[in-house]
C-alpha cells in the first residue's frame, strides 16, 4: 500500500481563494494584513484535517483488505478439508487427479491471498511508526491502529496455522490412502517397499 500522508484534496486550492487575495491587494478588505494571516491560518486547519482524514480512510479501506484476505484463508481452509475427504473416497485415478488439481488451484490462489494480507500488515505497521515519528497522529488514534493491527494479526496468523495443517493433513490422509493400496495389492510389503513404491 503506498503512503498518501500527503495526499490532499481539490478544495484546499479552491480558486476562491485568489479572489480573496485580488480583494485584499486591492484594499477591498477591512482588516488588512490581520485577514490575510487569519485566511491562511484557516487554510492551514482545514488541510491539517484532510490529512487525517484521508490517512483514516486509507487505513480502514486497507483494514477491510485484509479482512477479506483473511476471510480468503478461512474459506481455502474449509475447501481443503473437502477436498481431503472426497480424496478418500475416491475410487478412480480420474477421480484423484481431478481432485488434486482442485488443491492446487485453491493452493495457489490462497497463497496469492495470505501474500496480499501479510504486505498489508506490514504496510500499515509502518505507516503507525512514520505518522509516530512525524508527531501527525493523536495518541488515542494510534492506539486505536495499532489495537486494530494486533487483532488483525493475531487472526490473520491463526487461519494460516489453520489452512496449513489443512494442507498437512491432506497429504498424510493421501499417503495413508495410497500404503492401504498397496498392501491390498501386495499384502506381504514390507514399510521400506511400500515407501518406495510410493516416491
Amino acid at each position: 500500500m503506498n503512503n498518501r500522508l500527503g495526499d490532499l484534496p481539490a478544495w484546499v486550492n479552491d480558486p476562491d481563494d485568489d479572489e480573496d487575495d485580488e480583494e485584499q491587494q486591492n484594499g477591498e478588505t477591512q482588516n488588512g494584513e490581520s485577514a490575510d494571516k487569519d485566511g491562511d491560518h484557516d487554510i492551514e486547519k482545514g488541510a491539517q484535517k484532510s490529512k487525517q482524514d484521508v490517512n483514516k480512510e486509507i487505513f480502514f479501506a486497507a483494514v477491510d483488505q485484509i479482512k477479506n484476505h483473511i476471510s480468503q484463508v478461512k474459506k481455502a481452509t474449509s475447501d481443503i478439508e473437502k477436498i481431503s475427504e472426497q480424496a478418500q473416497k475416491a475410487t478412480t485415478t480420474e477421480k484423484e487427479q481431478e481432485l488434486s488439481k482442485d488443491l492446487r488451484r485453491v493452493i495457489d490462489s490462497t497463497n496469492k491471498q495470505a501474500k496480499g494480507a501479510k504486505n498489508l500488515l506490514g504496510d500499515l505497521k509502518n505507516e503507525n511508526e512514520v505518522l509516530k515519528s512525524k508527531d501527525e497522529i493523536s495518541d488515542s488514534d494510534l492506539r486505536v491502529r495499532e489495537n486494530i493491527l494486533n487483532t488483525l494479526t493475531r487472526k490473520f496468523i491463526d487461519e494460516m496455522k489453520a489452512y496449513q495443517s489443512a494442507q498437512q493433513n491432506y497429504k498424510t490422509d493421501i499417503q495413508r490412502k495410497m500404503k492401504r493400496q498397496v498392501k491390498v495389492v501386495k499384502p506381504d510389503a514390507t514399510d521400506e517397499e511400500v515407501e518406495e513404491i510410493m516416491k
